[in-house]
This record gives C-alpha cells, structure tokens and sequence, in this order.
C-alpha cells in the first residue's frame, strides 16, 4: 500500500483512494510518472468527512517505487 505523507496531509487524514498513474517518462516536459489521486480529511470516513471534504492530490516517481510531492521535507 502507498500512502505518501497521508501522515502529515489534513486534508488526507480520513483516506486516500482512486490513485492513477500515468506514464510520463517520455514527455520531454515530465520525464516522470506522475499520480493523481483523491484525498478525504481531516475528520475520518466513520466521522462522516468523506462526502463533504474532498482533494485531488499529485505525486511524482521516476521508478514507482519512490514517490514525491508538493511540499515534501
């Protein structure tokens, strides 16, 4: 399972779902794979944030195995 900085991410903290990769790598402009996703918080699904709190995050990996993204220490 990955979940990036879902740890340090409030606006992730309920979950993260409907991941997709697309493959960059030959894009002169990328030269990455990049993902797409969708983030709930800060409360939890059980707390009934799903449905009112949503986010599209982005993430980057040159070899899907390490990931990076915005604001990442």
């Amino acid at each position: 399972m990955i979940t990036l900085g879902q740890a340090e991410w409030p606006w992730a903290k309920g979950r993260i779902t409907a991941g997709t990769v697309l493959n960059l790598k030959s894009n002169p402009a990328f030269g990455k794979y990049v993902m797409l996703f969708h983030g709930s918080g800060p409360l939890t699904e059980e707390a009934g944030d799903f449905d009112k709190n949503a986010s599209i995050g982005i993430a980057w990996s040159d070899d899907l195995l390490h990931w990076q993204w915005p604001g990442q220490k």
